[in-house]
């Protein structure tokens, strides 16, 4: 992304549903909201807002952190 750019990206919550590679074939972890923020953060960007799905199978997107999906709005630093 360009400097300013917007980064829209969400992962499982691993502190609401726990990584298990039976389950989760293809996915190779989940990230805590901590891990989440930091990661994105060491690669140049500045989270802007985070959101949350609380259903794992789909549902409303809300404003927080203790959902089972974590969605954060980035911007390129």
């Amino acid at each position: 992304l360009k400097v300013g750019g917007t980064l829209i990206v969400s992962t499982p919550n691993q502190d609401v549903m726990p990584f298990d590679a039976e389950k989760f074939q293809y996915h190779i972890r989940h990230y805590t909201v901590d891990e989440f923020v930091g990661l994105v953060q060491a690669a140049g960007f500045h989270v802007t807002a985070s959101y949350q799905q609380k259903d794992p199978h789909g549902g409303v997107v809300e404003p927080g952190q203790e959902g089972a999906f974590t969605i954060l709005v980035c911007n390129k630093l």
